[in-house]
């Protein structure tokens, strides 16, 4: 191993520097004008959201004391939380499908609010919204089921007619895995011959991955426990333990592993330069203040494309540390989408 840095301004200057040329140089060539700068490619769900004081036991009824009902999936809530970092309507997009019902209606409607192109975002006959059970905890942890429902019918050729009038002018590329892996494969392919920076979050994780999704993604996304489950099982409990199963996903293709550590922060593992640097939270959330972790992960995905797909971007550590505030300030309020705010409330450095 070559060793965990410290992410301060100075540490990991050297992996930020030769990264983040390479990065510059991919992502400038697709600075058009017109269209989106971020195209997120993935889920649309609707969450109902019970808050107990505590997760049932195996064959428990219990009462919550709470209920709430929004708008979730992992692809419309990066797509959400990039949305409010832009100034402009229509820098981003999101391509999926929901629904030809009220669920569905609802969601369009939901993203047109904040600004987001839904013209690659299918109404499905015959196919309900997908739906989200999330079960949160006193603590704000949360455990999820989820019924796909209608994001089983995005296909590769629906990706290909998305890519063939969004992706021309996308900076940035976000997949995940809760819609068909061939699709997100698709829409991977399509985002590195566009020209864009691919982001892959690997959520929810699938143990047995092509090394043709890693050799796509120019950034890997993973939390612990997806980090666990793609490396058969390795431990990442340790930052050293973190940085040998981080440096597995680099072996299988990937060009840079972000892997997050919760209250620890994040690990940015290159294989450019081969560190690994351990970039704090800014502003830590002290447990007191921890509301509900539901989406978390997500608000950080959704704001690392929006500063990636900047062109003054000042690199990738920068985008982390960004990201960190808006994914630590929606820990603190309830729900996904509600939770999530904008760069100006948190980030004293946010740009547009």
């Amino acid at each position: 191993m070559m060793g965990v840095h410290g992410g301060g301004r100075s540490g990991g200057a050297a992996a930020a520097a030769a990264s983040s040329s390479a990065v510059s140089a991919k992502s400038d060539a697709a600075d058009l004008s017109y269209g989106p700068k971020v195209v997120v490619v993935g889920s649309c769900m609707i969450d109902l959201v019970f808050y107990v004081d505590r997760m049932p036991q195996l064959g428990e009824t219990m009462h919550c004391t709470s209920f709430k009902q929004g708008f979730g999936g992992k692809g419309a809530n990066q797509a959400y939380q990039a949305a409010l970092l832009f100034d402009s309507h229509g820098d981003v997009a999101m391509v999926g499908a929901v629904g030809d019902d009220a669920f569905g209606e609802a969601t369009r409607d939901n993203m047109e609010d904040v600004g987001i192109n839904v013209s690659c975002l299918a109404l499905t006959p015959n196919h309900a919204t997908g739906m989200a059970e999330i079960n949160v905890d006193a603590n704000g942890n949360n455990a999820i089921v989820i019924a796909a429902n209608a994001n089983t019918t995005i296909t590769p050729d629906a990706v290909a007619a998305a890519a063939h009038s969004l992706f021309a002018s996308a900076r940035v590329v976000v997949t995940q895995l809760e819609i068909p892996l061939a699709a997100t494969l698709e829409a991977m392919r399509h985002g590195r011959d566009a020209g864009a920076l691919v982001v892959f979050n690997p959520a929810p994780a699938i143990a047995d991955l092509p090394d043709e999704i890693f050799e796509l993604a120019d950034f890997v996304t993973p939390n612990e426990s997806e980090t666990s489950l793609m490396t058969g099982g390795m431990p990442v409990e340790t930052l050293d333990e973190a940085e040998a199963a981080g440096r597995v996903l680099l072996d299988r293709g990937a060009s840079n592993v972000i892997l997050t550590l919760g209250a620890r922060g994040a690990m940015w593992l290159s294989a450019g330069t081969g560190d690994a640097v351990v970039i704090p939270i800014p502003d830590p959330v002290p447990a007191s203040a921890v509301v509900d972790t539901t989406g978390a992960g997500d608000s950080f995905v959704g704001a690392f494309a929006y500063y990636m797909a900047q062109t003054d971007c000042p690199g990738i550590e920068h985008a982390i540390r960004s990201a960190h505030r808006l994914s630590a300030a929606s820990v603190q309020a309830a729900g996904t989408q509600t939770s999530y705010v904008s760069a100006v409330a948190v980030d004293p450095d946010h740009f547009h």
